[in-house]
């Protein structure tokens, strides 16, 4: 990314050892940090959604930080997520497939103007937590994902599927958490359907346009 730095989330090797990643890609897969209620399976898309992450390399990123992934789940074989469009925030990108390294974290977003699904969770509309990460960029140079702890309560969040489909997601709440005590409890806790969390490092700007030590999630639940 053309300034600062953006870290994957790690995923740590057990429930009980859910730590906070803290460092460079790597390339082989690790356990899920959460334990997962049913035998891990990643969801295959039927096509590529927007911009494969190998296709180019990554530029620096603007967080050093990254947090525990969600779980694998057995997926009902719904499409693969292609595009996301968030009004209130002016978002409307391609989503790039992110996958695992094999220190455990997640593959980045190569183009800081596109955000990422992480395809070895559950895709958009499956019975689960899907997670799309974003950056945020920096102040000269904005992520697509800068303001995204500017999500508020009933917003909407419309994900376009490789099908044509699309669905709606309406925001329920954020949060802002220190890298060193993430909730992961609370933020990949299921409410019994498909759920989708939003993703950034370092959402909140500060004096001077630096971005602060703390990090955003969008909760949001399926409408309809």
């Amino acid at each position: 990314m053309p300034s600062g730095r953006f870290l994957a989330w790690a995923l740590a090797l057990s429930a009980a050892s859910l730590v906070l990643g803290c460092g460079q890609p790597a390339a082989t897969s690790a356990q899920p940090s959460v334990a997962p209620t049913a035998t891990a399976s990643p969801v295959t898309p039927t096509s590529q959604p927007g911009s494969n992450q190998r296709s180019a390399p990554r530029p620096a990123g603007n967080s050093t930080r990254s947090i525990p992934a969600p779980p694998s789940l057995i997926g009902l074989g719904v499409p693969a997520p292609d595009r996301v469009r968030i009004p209130s925030i002016n978002v409307d990108s391609p989503l790039v497939l992110l996958d695992r390294n094999p220190d455990g974290t997640i593959q980045l977003p190569p183009d800081p103007g596109k955000p990422g699904w992480y395809r070895r969770g559950v895709a958009p509309g499956d019975l689960g937590t899907a997670v799309i990460m974003g950056d945020v960029g920096s102040a000269s140079v904005p992520g697509v994902f800068s303001r995204l702890s500017s999500i508020r309560s009933g917003d909407e969040i419309r994900i376009q599927r490789t099908d044509g489909s699309e669905l709606l997601f309406v925001a329920q709440r954020s949060l802002a958490f220190s890298p060193s005590a993430f909730p992961a409890a609370e933020v990949y806790r299921g409410g019994g359907g498909p759920g989708l969390r939003l993703f950034t490092c370092g959402a909140t700007a500060a004096p001077g346009g630096s971005p602060t030590t703390e990090d955003v999630v969008v909760f949001a639940t399926l409408s309809g």
